[in-house]
């Protein structure tokens, strides 16, 4: 699996994990959460929002010390709320998404294995466990 299968991989993922559930837009709508590899699209024009609700899964950083060693690649999750609340609850949907996130699904699935699937340090690391290309996040 290459850094790039797995960034579409995890934009699959996110997509599915989040279909069912619908969070505010800037125009008042419900909708589900946007998933986008590396950056957000670019605006057309001045007056188009920014998609939120939305997740960017970017690819970090990362490298390999030999072909034997697994390969390490750190993810960045970006999360995007539309919040217009007077409270500020904002942060409180980012959470849901952060929890929904660390505990979706079994620990390995379809060759990816979800080693700590945490946000702990805001970029999980994602690495072959072997040089066949299986995934392992820690």
């Amino acid at each position: 699996m290459t850094a790039r299968d797995l960034q579409v991989r995890l934009q699959q993922d996110l997509t599915e994990l989040f279909k069912d559930r619908r969070y505010k837009t800037p125009d008042g709508k419900m909708e589900p959460v946007h998933v986008f590899r590396q950056n957000l699209p670019q605006r057309k024009s001045e007056e188009d929002e920014d998609p939120f609700p939305y997740i960017t899964v970017v690819l970090d950083s990362g490298g390999v010390k030999d072909q034997m060693t697994a390969h390490k690649i750190a993810v960045v999750f970006r999360i995007g709320i539309y919040d217009e609340d007077l409270t500020n609850q904002g942060h409180a949907s980012v959470l849901e998404i952060m929890e929904v996130n660390l505990h979706a699904g079994p620990e390995v699935r379809d060759g990816i294995h979800r080693k700590c699937p945490c946000f702990c340090c805001g970029r999980p690391t994602f690495s072959t466990g072997y040089p066949s290309g299986h995934w392992i996040q820690h």
